[in-house]
């Protein structure tokens, strides 16, 4: 491809590229999940002097990404909306990562006009599209990911080092890409004892991004692992579970990268098989190790979240999907170029572009959009409304039990226990014992919790528990389509608890 007409068509395409990503994501701007409430409660009690708490002075580590938490509170700070500076940030941070991404595909694969493709399809995928402005983590993720990466295979250890700590205290799983870039460093040193003295200085550069944040945490929350971890992980997995998670993820990954899975799979058969026939023979090194660390991730994070047997969502996956699609571009590109199809590299690669985007943008107009359209409104006619509700006819001192914590939390400023632990540590142990909401709610086991006055319940059925004398129904909202593979509506009861002792 004419060098000259490649560089004037990455200075065109790639900002088309981030401004198509943009204009798109912001069209669904008003998507907010729940979670990212509870980030917006803890950042208000950060800005208010309250400490890192979802109930005022009382601290709890009730969130996944602290960096993330702290970047909301600093948008805060500066007097900015919470939620617009939430949902803001992370829409700048996915196009960011668009960016850096495509210097990662230059660095993996050295021709423009391939890095520039497989940049063009990661800026429709599905799952990006879906969480950017959500006001979650997940792009900031996505965007440490993609730098950390690049900068290992840039040989900037030190810099990768950094990254990879604050990435941790983004998504804490992804921590086991520093064991891969120790490995790279390792493999990619002439002098191997001179690599494993440097070690200690990449450590170093990693503890002091994170040991900060893991002395206050066990200082003031006792602990370091996240409840968001804790309580959506199941310690009892079976079989069947981890079967039923792998499902999931396959669906998951499928529904965005399908062709580039299988892509993927082919290719390295074929890369390895042209290693072996002597036809990439000086490049073999070269090639396997830019494909090492992201190739990794690709394997391990997997059977972390199916060992872990944690309920799995698009947005855990996206430490994941970035980096399947670069490499399919990868091999596919090594391949091309190095069989008998070299004349037809770019027409196939064009052809395979294409193919991408309109698997993406298929599934997302078709289905993601107006899923989190419904999502959406389900939260504006019921969610946020009772949460208001709350607010104008509780007194503060009130306790209200949740199972979904955070636009109810948010909303209605009042204290808050959680029926899912995320926020509640001291349910954990109740949800690891196997007992389901309708459970603890027929056998009171609330009760050694929490004093409730009030009980926010959802349920398959309106009023689900009126029948119970110490429960009276006060509100019921609807809430029509909760999740893209939800087909039947929820209804949300807030009960008035009555003490019969006084």
């Amino acid at each position: 491809m004419n060098d000259f007409l490649t560089r004037r068509a990455v200075v065109v395409v790639l900002p088309l590229c981030v401004f198509g990503f943009f204009l798109t994501a912001a069209t669904h701007f008003n998507y907010t999940p729940d979670d990212t409430y509870i980030y917006l409660q803890f950042a208000r009690n950060i800005v208010h002097g309250n400490g890192v708490a979802f109930n005022a002075g009382q601290p709890t580590y009730g969130f996944t990404g602290p960096l993330w938490l702290f970047i909301v509170a600093l948008g805060g700070k500066f007097g900015i909306d919470f939620l617009f500076a939430a949902k803001g940030i992370d829409l700048i941070f996915a196009s960011l990562a668009i960016l850096v991404f495509y210097f990662l595909a230059m660095e993996m694969i050295r021709d423009q006009g391939v890095a520039l493709l497989a940049t063009v399809a990661f800026s429709v995928n599905v799952w990006l599209m879906r969480w950017a402005g959500s006001g979650m983590e997940t792009s900031l993720g996505v965007l440490l990911l993609l730098g950390v990466i690049l900068y290992c295979l840039r040989n900037e250890y030190l810099v990768s080092m950094v990254l990879a700590g604050m990435l941790t205290l983004v998504r804490p799983e992804t921590c086991v890409v520093t064991v891969f870039i120790f490995a790279d460093m390792v493999m990619n040193s002439v002098d191997r004892r001179e690599a494993f003295q440097n070690i200690g200085r990449l450590v170093l550069g990693y503890a002091v991004v994170v040991v900060p944040w893991l002395v206050y945490a066990y200082a003031t929350f006792g602990t370091v692992v996240p409840n968001t971890a804790r309580a959506k992980s199941d310690p009892h997995a079976t079989l069947a579970d981890m079967a039923m998670s792998i499902w999931t993820q396959m669906k998951i990954v499928g529904f965005s990268d399908g062709l580039a899975v299988v892509t993927l799979i082919v290719t390295v058969i074929l890369v390895v098989r042209l290693m072996y026939n002597n036809v990439l023979k000086q490049e073999r090194f070269v090639v396997f190790r830019q494909g090492f660390v992201a190739g990794a991730m690709i394997m391990v994070l997997p059977v972390m979240y199916t060992f872990s047997g944690a309920m799995m969502v698009s947005r855990y996956l996206l430490s994941v999907t970035p980096l399947i699609g670069l490499l399919a571009f990868a091999y596919l590109f090594h391949y091309l170029n190095n069989s008998k199809f070299v004349k037809w590299t770019y027409s196939i690669i064009i052809g395979f572009t294409i193919l991408i985007v309109v698997q993406n943008q298929l599934g997302y107009w078709k289905f993601v959009k107006p899923g989190i359209e419904e999502f959406e409104a389900g939260e504006e006619s019921c969610l946020i409304p009772i949460g208001k509700w709350l607010k104008e006819n509780s007194p503060p001192p009130d306790i209200v039990l949740v199972w979904d914590v955070g636009a109810i939390g948010y909303y209605s400023e009042r204290t808050i226990r959680d029926g899912f632990g995320l926020v509640s540590p001291e349910m954990i142990p109740l949800i690891h014992a196997g007992l389901v909401p309708d459970k603890i709610m027929q056998d009171r086991l609330y009760q050694s919790i929490c004093k409730a006055s009030f009980i926010v319940y959802r349920s398959p059925v309106s009023m689900r528990w009126d029948k119970n004398d110490d429960l009276v129904p006060v509100l019921t909202k609807t809430f029509d389509r909760m999740g893209l593979a939800e087909e039947h509506a929820r209804y949300y009861t807030v009960y008035k608890v009555i003490n019969h002792s006084e």
